[in-house]
């Protein structure tokens, strides 16, 4: 007779518990966390690269129009249909196709010839920007001003220039768009690409009164830095930034207070004050001697905490005399909202080709 023996079964394999599964889904949570932004930015820069070919091909479709044409740029209101690119072409792939072009042409360069431009290398003629301008009678998709352009890229926007060569320029040059705020002024847009805007007396201002006023219609809340130069007309004074789109607004003798800005005679080497938060600084020890002749060109800075004022040679003239100190600004005042400003008084006065002011604009993003 024979016995069988049984066969033994094997254990059955035992699962996860649960304090190893949450561990997992912890480590993998982890990982998307972590692996998530540079899957964006990654996303972001295919976006940026497309974003610099469709700029590139607009680049050389104007350099053919300019080739063909005497060597003119297009008019701004027809520079988009002159150049006849694929509609493919002007979608920028961060804005989508529901915008139909995602770009503006500089507006002051409609019609000009490029042998006018001195630094075609420094010449933006296209950028990422807005449909719409802030300028009213402007062209669609033309830049009027540097607002119309738009930091859509990794807070940098993307610009084709007249050479040919595309980048990102963190701090695009643009002339000030001017609003007189005084009848005896007004804005001159007859000007060359970088070459600054020109505030005008137009008649009825004195030699006595601060009439030639004006301020710039964009302000902006971080880094940026105003370029002026004045005519040898002008024999008085204040330049600088203002707090208030309505300031300065005088037509009197007296000085018009600013948030920070320069106080001085322009034909002559005396600065009579420095405004810091609105408070002229009037103690001559603590001034520098700044050498102001006609034609020169002086650029005001706002740089986080520090105003800095800089020569044509690039010089920073330092604000106070004794131990050499930047002009420093309350920690709050690196982000205020500011606009470029300027009042004048003149010698030469009620003529239309009289007392000019021009200023030019370099600035940041941190714009409103």
């Amino acid at each position: 007779m024979f016995t069988t023996k049984s066969a033994s079964c094997p254990k059955g394999k035992q699962g996860f518990t649960l304090i190893e599964l949450l561990v997992v889904i912890a480590i993998i949570a982890v990982l998307a966390a972590i692996l998530f932004p540079v899957f964006a930015r990654a996303r972001e820069k295919a976006r940026q690269t497309t974003c610099q070919s469709n700029q590139r091909q607009i680049g050389a479709a104007l350099a053919m129009f300019v080739q063909d044409h005497d060597e003119s740029f297009p008019s701004s209101a027809t520079m988009w249909a002159d150049i006849n690119v694929d509609a493919g072409v002007l979608t920028c792939p961060t804005k989508g196709k529901i915008t139909p072009n995602g770009y503006v042409f500089n507006g002051n360069l409609g019609g000009l010839g490029v042998g006018n431009i001195d630094s075609p290398a420094e010449e933006v003629q296209t950028a990422d920007g807005n449909a719409t301008s802030k300028v009213s009678g402007v062209a669609l998709n033309v830049a009027a001003d540097p607002a119309d352009m738009d930091p859509r890229h990794s807070n940098k926007c993307i610009a084709s220039y007249v050479d040919g060569h595309v980048q990102s320029p963190d701090k695009p040059l643009f002339n000030v768009i001017w609003n007189p705020t005084k009848t005896t002024a007004s804005y001159d847009m007859t000007v060359t690409p970088l070459a600054g805007s020109k505030l005008r007396d137009t008649g009825g201002a004195t030699a006595s009164t601060w009439d030639n006023c004006g301020v710039g219609t964009v302000a902006y809340t971080g880094d940026c830095s105003f370029k002026f130069t004045l005519p040898s007309t002008a024999t008085e004074c204040v330049v600088g930034f203002v707090s208030s789109a309505a300031a300065p607004v005088t037509g009197s003798a007296t000085t018009p207070t600013f948030e920070y800005g320069l106080h001085y005679i322009a034909a002559n080497t005396s600065l009579l004050g420095v405004f810091t938060t609105g408070v002229e600084n009037t103690t001559v020890a603590q001034l520098p001697t700044m050498t102001i002749t006609a034609g020169s060109t002086w650029t005001i800075e706002r740089k986080a905490t520090y105003m800095k004022v800089f020569d044509g040679s690039g010089n920073n003239i330092l604000m106070q005399k004794a131990g050499g100190v930047d002009w420093t600004l309350p920690t709050a005042a690196s982000t205020k909202k500011l606009y470029p400003a300027i009042a004048i008084k003149c010698t030469a006065v009620g003529s239309s080709a009289g007392p000019q002011f021009t200023g030019l604009l370099q600035y940041g993003f941190g714009r409103y």
